[in-house]
């Protein structure tokens, strides 16, 4: 087991070397993990404790060591690697997605181990449906559960939102309307600050002109009670929805100028969601799961203010880009 930890400090010091990028540096965490494993090891190993007990904690170590090792050293040369993939050649079984997980990785590894994909919710897709008048029970007979991506076009005829919300208007509305959001926002939702040096959103909301007029892009989850109010004022879910359905009590909210957006990444929320385009134009870049490259295509739609767009973004992996000199705002939800 010494010879283990001693090969991973040596990988550890020349990836160090190698002076790697910062998205490949995400991984380096999860090496430094395995070093505490190995030194954990090595003190069961001298802890006067039944030999029985040794043995299984050095075993397990072991193979926690080995296990993602291979899963790093895989994911970095063979970015299409997914345990998915193996399933899709015949070896192994899907987990059980109602059996309880025995440890939680970082997100890395949860989208390597992840379950599979069945490959025909994707294998005749080649484009993104459009439409400009969708019914429920067209909705929920072709898409709402299908994993058919779908864009509804001028589906926001009767919002106000496309009136009232603006980056002016957010600021005012976290800042000066309901202060404490703010604190509520940064201990309990979520924010993804991307390509940007933003660290919150208070950052966001009190750049300066000048950081304005660049190239930014955020997002983040709303789960203060008093905003959410008010945005919903502007708001309500699409009319399309299945009978019965209820929209999350989330708002995402994601907003950006010209230029940047989310690369291309996929999500684990557990339900579709639909995302509207209140101002700007967004172009969205679909790619099929890992595990069916090869079967399904990749495909891209450009979403204009008043459209909406529908994904399952558990299946899809995703990206974005804005294009144009106006502010992109977009506000969505996940369904069951």
């Amino acid at each position: 087991m010494a010879n283990v930890a001693e090969d991973l400090q040596k990988l550890y010091d020349e990836i160090g070397r190698l002076k790697p990028t910062e998205g490949e540096m995400k991984l380096l965490p999860d090496l430094e993990r395995l070093l505490e494993v190995s030194a954990s090891a090595r003190d069961c190993k001298s802890t006067p404790t039944a030999s029985t007990t040794s043995k299984r904690c050095l075993i397990l170590a072991f193979l926690v060591a080995c296990s993602a090792v291979l899963a790093y050293c895989l994911t970095a040369f063979f970015p299409h690697f997914t345990v998915a993939s193996i399933h899709a050649l015949g070896y192994g079984e899907p987990e059980n997605p109602n059996s309880p997980c025995f440890l939680r990785g970082p997100a890395k590894m949860t989208e390597i181990f992840r379950s599979p994909v069945d490959c025909s919710v994707c294998r005749n897709v080649t484009r993104v449906d459009i439409s400009r008048d969708m019914s429920v029970e067209q909705f929920t007979k072709n898409y709402a559960y299908t994993s058919r991506p779908l864009v509804v076009r001028g589906a926001l005829r009767d919002w106000t939102a496309s009136k009232v919300f603006s980056f002016d208007f957010l600021r005012h509305l976290y800042l000066d309307e309901f202060p404490g959001s703010l604190d509520v926002v940064a201990e309990h939702c979520q924010f993804f600050k991307y390509k940007t040096e933003f660290a919150n959103l208070r950052d966001v909301l009190t750049m300066s002109k000048e950081r304005f007029n660049q190239t930014w892009y955020v997002g983040w989850s709303n789960c203060d009670v008093s905003v959410a109010t008010v945005l919903r004022d502007h708001y309500t879910p699409p009319t399309f929805l299945p009978a019965g359905s209820a929209s999350s009590r989330l708002d995402w909210i994601f907003m950006g100028r010209s230029g940047n957006g989310a690369n291309i990444h996929i999500d684990n929320v557990g339900k579709p969601s639909w995302q509207a385009q209140i101002k700007g134009t967004k172009v969205w870049t679909l790619e099929p799961p890992r595990e069916c490259h090869f079967e399904c295509a990749s495909m891209e739609v450009t979403v204009y203010p008043n459209d909406i767009i529908v994904l399952d973004t558990d299946t899809w992996y995703h990206g974005t880009t804005i294009l144009g000199d106006e502010i992109s705002i977009t506000i969505g939800s996940e369904y069951d």
